[in-house]
This record gives C-alpha cells, structure tokens and sequence, in this order.
C-alpha cells in the first residue's frame, strides 16, 4: 500500500459576480442485482436548479477491487438519472456508491473550460476524440484538471453502451477524451456523449463551490499489481487538514502514451473508504497484471466539502475545539470516560483520580493548577494478606476478609487483586488449574472465592487446603495505573473480552498487568473465569475471561479490577518480574499437563513474601499464528512459595500444533 500526503491547494478568493453560484453534490447507492449486470436510479436536486443547462460529473465509490463504470441520463434542472454497470461476478446483488456533483453551466465559463462533447459512432473497443481548450490553458504554469463523465442520450438505460472514460495526452492546448465499450464486441454504439469540465490548477472557485482541494494522484505503476488488491493499483491519499463531515471525491484518470497507445487500453479509477481525513484511490488498466511495467497513470480529483473549523484553533486549559457545523466551533472541557486510578496531588493539596481528571479541573476552573506531585496527597494506603480456603469436600468456597479498621476512606472505591497459591507445600505435586475471583467489595471488607477444576474428584496430599493471596488499595501507587473495567453486560458462553487503553503515556515499554473478576451477581459459582491479559502494549491490552465451565448459563455484570506498572515506590517493599513460558515442549504429564517454573527471589525474605501473578498472551501483530481469544484459555497459579523461591504453573487450551508462549507478570510485597 502506497500512502500519498497532499499538501494544501486552498481555493478561496470570491468576486462579487459570483455570489449566486451553487454547487450541487452528493451520493447514493445503487443496487445491482446478479442476472442484471447494470441499474438506473433518479438523483433529484435539492433544491431544484433554475436552469435546463445543467453538467453533472459522477465518480464511483466501490468496497471491493471489481470495476463498475457509470453513466448520466435525462439531465435538468430537477435532477438527472445515475447509471452503472459492472464488471466480475456478482455472487446475489452487489451495491455501489455514486458520488457526484452539479452545476449551471453559465457558472463557470470564465474560469474552466466545459463542454458536452459527442462520440461519433464505433463499433467495438477503444474511441478517443480530440478535445481543443483553446487559449484557456496555455499560459498556465500546469497542464489543467480534466474531469469526464459518459452521457446515455439515446437509447437510455442501455447497458451495451456500457464504457470506461479516461483523459489521453493532456496539454495546456488539447487532450484526447477516450472511451472504451465494458464489454468487447458488444454492438454499434451511438448516441454516447461526454461530460467535460477543464480546470487550472489552483483556480479560483465560484462562490458557493466548496471545493477545498484539487490535486493530481500520479500512479507509477512501476510493479505488477497483487491479488490482495484484486489486481488493481490503489493508493492512500491524505488531505493535510480534515474536513468538518466526509467530502464528496470526484476523480478521472489522465494517461499518456508510454508502451501503451490509448486504442488497446482501458482505464477506470474509483474511490475507495472515503473519511474526513483522506480516502484510497484504486485503477485497473488493460495490461497484463504480471507485466512489470505498466504504464503511469494520473488521476485528478476534488474533495468536495468544508473543512473543519477547529482546524488551525488552539484551546486553552486542556479543552479541545468542537466543531458543529462548518463554520462554527467552541472549545469544551472533555469529559473523563472509564475508571482509570492514576492520582495526581496539585499545589491546593487536592487529589485527583487520573491526569485525565485533573485536566478537566483545570479546564473547568479555566486557570492554571499546579502539580506538587504523582500520587494522591494523602499517604498511600496498602492492606495484603492471605486467606486459607478448603477444597477438598468442594470446588468452590469463599470467605469474608477484613481491612484493617479505618484504612480506606468510605467516599472511596477500593480495587482488589488476587492469586491463588499453596505457599506451605514443597512435595512434587501439581495441583488443579484454579481461579480466584472477589465480591461484596467495600472499604471495610470484601468476599474472596476460588473454584478449581476437576470438581474436588481428584486427591491432593494437602486435603484441599488452598491460599488466596490479596492485595487491595484505593488510589494507585506512584508510577501505577489502575481502573475497573466493565464486561459484557450480558455474556453466555465461552471467551468474552474488552479493551483498555491508558489515558496517559505513562509507560514507555509495557508494562506489568494484573488483572482480578469482581462478580456483582453474587454467590453464582457459574460465573468462575479464567483471567488474563491479551496484547499487551505499553499504551493499553485487553482483558480476557472464559467460563470455567462451557455452556454454563447467563454471565452478567462482571468487571474486572486492573493495575499496570513498570516499578513501585520502594516503601512499599515491591518487587516485580515476567516469567517467561517459551512452552515450545509438550507439558509434562508428572505435572498434570502443566508448566511450571521455579523463579528465585535473589533474596531471602525473612517471611514469605505476598505474591499475585497474572498471565499475558500475543495473538496480535507479530503473533498472527497464535490462538485467538475465542479459542484459548489460561490459568496461572503459585505452587508453593518459600522464603528464597517460588513456583509458578500455567495451563492452556493447545492448538494442533502445539501451545503458545505465555508470559506472566509477578508482583512480591514482603521484607
């Protein structure tokens, strides 16, 4: 893909002689059906036009890489009728986009040059004529625009006269317009005409023509084309400022002589995903698609249309410029969207969520605030601990945590994370993929529960005893983020997930992720998940989750708690590494078909440290052959902890070839 920036061709000045002009355009779509080949449809003006010299130019705007060729019928100052027909197959219906524009001939002849030019009879491929502009060009420093559209006079709606248009050799004296039938052999044609209007390069619009850019496209074509791309040459072309809604895009293609001559050639350009900020461009021409050399081809167009008015404005005290028509805007203070925790304390020892929310203070306040600095200003609050659960008699048990009396204020949302770990056992046994998950959150207490796999069916030598390691904290700690994010409010079966993207660029390489459910339908132990992280990036991922179980019943009003960091503040006695899990050998079955690593602390703590891991995956660029969400699952856990090392397992879903690597984030609070 070619990617072209434009740069800027303003047409601007107005003279008073100008002001009753008007440009009509617009766009509709055509619906063509399989035994059809071609369709008409009225394209009324609004208002009408008073004037029965009318000149309607049409571009077609396609979705997919197979020619379509338009025509224009019955023009008048009411309207006139768009035509198209097409090329390739057509599987049931195939619908294609016209975009146009209109204007009275009498509006223009002092600055372009137009002209209805008629095709003498032909009977089959290719038909130029000779189209002299006079003097209109000749001291200009550019050859001019050309813009052609094909006319159906007699017979109408008759798609035999079905053709491509193009521009060969263009001057600043003369070009050829040439025509070339859609289908070869496909009977006499008469009765054809051309649509021509001419324009200089940067010439001065009348008033009432919004026409912001006019530029020329030049298509080297020095490559043989690929099939990604249907065979077709297409380029991204950007507009160097956006425009206030999506413009109307005109173009035809210009050629000259090379190794082709116009008689054993065709040429027919369309637009393609048309925004505010560009579009792409694409042609065919008649050469073989693995000729390495085709010949260049130029495509002229005009973006019809106004460009944003926010353009060029700068709003002060964070708010950002809004436009709500073309000519009027307003800077507004942007509201703050998702739950994101990273606490800024300013000079007034006020302390705000997020960099997101202290912007908007300020925009709000309309005054400059300063930052004392990151983190809330208050003395950052951490309560960890570790709950002792049994699951042996059971899958799934929960209990009631405490805070410590007083820790977090009531105003305040607390956010929890959690791990489960067997941190007393140091046999060979390999337990259960388990998860974890929290409820009844508040600021003086919340519930946590784990459910592990297998149905309590399967012995373990510590008779189910199984540990839940937490942490929990109201605002991020200094160099954190953290939020809540809200599933699918309604889920049935298999993977959900959601994207995050932070706010801020706090991170420069990504960072550590971890991720805890928080269930708001209670006491549900259907609603049990694996949790992890897929993509992760330094400027966001997406959290995951999958039913324990398949097919298990409604899942509604999950959220899951984050944290993202790269380091800690050191009071808080954190530590922080990835685990890597290559996992490019089957797992072994001594270890129940998990991976497990055993990672040293490099210190010895004098008790064993709090420990919350989550697992992170790549399915994204650069991982295209990876498992995707909708088919994976995994499951990360702490086999045992001691006081100089621990042990991590993960389990996931294979693929037939095998598994995918895994990495996972650990986070170790302890002295």
């Amino acid at each position: 893909m070619n990617t072209l920036l434009v740069s800027t061709v303003f047409i601007v000045a107005f003279s008073a002689w100008q002001t009753s002009a008007m440009l009509h355009s617009g766009q509709g779509s055509i619906t063509v059906l399989e035994d059809k080949e071609y369709e008409c449809k009225p394209f009324p003006f609004d208002p009408e036009l008073n004037s029965n010299d009318i000149r309607v130019h049409l571009t077609v705007k396609g979705s997919n890489y197979e020619t379509a060729v338009p025509w224009i019928e019955s023009v008048s100052g009411k309207g006139f009728t768009g035509c198209v027909a097409t090329s390739g197959p057509i599987a049931t219906s195939r619908t294609i986009s016209l975009q146009w524009m209109a204007f009275k001939h009498s509006d223009i002849p002092s600055i372009a040059f137009a002209k209805i030019l008629s095709i003498p009879l032909w009977t089959t491929g290719t038909k130029c004529v000779v189209v002299d502009t006079g003097s209109q060009f000749s001291l200009e420093s550019y050859t001019p625009f050309i813009f052609l559209t094909v006319i159906h006079t007699s017979p109408t709606k008759y798609k035999h006269d079905a053709t491509s248009v193009w521009a060969e050799d263009v001057t600043k004296n003369d070009f050829k317009a040439c025509v070339r039938e859609l289908k070869n052999f496909d009977g006499v044609h008469t009765g054809v005409e051309v649509e021509v209007l001419a324009l200089t390069y940067g010439a001065i619009m009348p008033s009432g023509w919004s026409i912001p850019y006019n530029k020329k496209v030049l298509f080297n074509n020095g490559y043989s084309p690929s099939a990604n791309t249907g065979y077709s040459f297409c380029k991204d072309v950007s507009f160097a400022y956006p425009y206030f809604k999506t413009p109307i895009v005109l173009t035809t293609a210009t050629h000259d002589e090379t190794n082709i001559a116009a008689d054993n050639n065709a040429i027919t350009e369309w637009t393609q995903s048309v925004s505010k900020s560009g579009f792409r461009i694409c042609l065919k021409d008649i050469q073989r698609y693995d000729y390495p050399n085709h010949d260049p081809i130029t495509v002229n167009y005009l973006a019809i249309g106004s460009i944003d008015p926010c353009q060029g404005v700068t709003c002060n005290y964070y708010a950002e410029c809004e436009s709500s028509s073309p000519t009027n805007y307003a800077c507004k203070c942007q509201a703050c969207t998702g739950s994101e925790s990273g606490p800024l304390c300013d000079d007034n020892g006020v302390t705000h969520k997020s960099r997101c929310e202290y912007e908007l203070a300020v925009c709000n306040a309309k005054s400059s605030l300063g930052i004392k600095h990151n983190g809330g200003c208050k003395p950052f609050i951490l309560e960890r601990g570790r709950v002792a659960l049994r699951l042996n008699a059971t899958d799934v048990q929960c209990k009631t945590v405490s805070f410590k009396q007083g820790a977090f204020e009531s105003s305040k949302g607390v956010y929890v994370q959690t791990s489960i770990n067997y941190f007393n056992y140091t046999g060979n046994f390999t337990h259960d993929a388990a998860v974890t998950w929290v409820e009844n959150v508040a600021t003086s207490t919340f519930k946590v529960c784990a459910l592990k796999a297998g149905r309590a069916e399967r012995w373990t030598p510590d008779h189910g005893l199984t540990f839940v390691d937490f942490v929990a904290f109201q605002e991020s700690p200094v160099g954190a983020l953290s939020g809540r994010i809200q599933m699918p409010s309604k889920w049935w079966d298999g993977t959900t997930c959601e994207k995050v993207s932070f706010y801020t660029t706090t991170f420069s390489t990504v960072p550590y992720v971890l991720l805890t459910a928080e269930h708001n339908v209670l006491g549900q132990k259907h609603d049990a998940a694996t949790v992890w992280v897929e993509n992760p990036k330094k400027d966001g991922f997406t959290a995951c989750l999958r039913e324990m179980q398949n097919f298990d019943g409604l899942h509604e009003n999950i959220i899951v708690n984050w944290i993202a960091f790269k380091s800690l503040p050191s009071k808080l006695l954190a530590r922080q590494k990835f685990i890597d899990f290559p996992n490019s050998d089957l797992p072994q079955a001594g270890y129940h078909n998990a991976y497990c690593e055993t990672v040293p602390f490099g210190k010895t703590y004098a008790s064993t440290p709090t420990i919350i891991v989550s697992a992170s995956h790549n399915s994204g660029t650069g991982a295209e052959g990876n498992m995707i969400p909708e088919y994976n699952t995994i499951a990360s856990w702490i086999e045992h902890i001691t006081n100089t090392d621990y042990r991590v397992c993960i389990k996931e879903i294979h693929k037939p070839n095998g598994y995918d690597p895994v990495k996972v984030s650990a986070l170790m609070i302890g002295t």
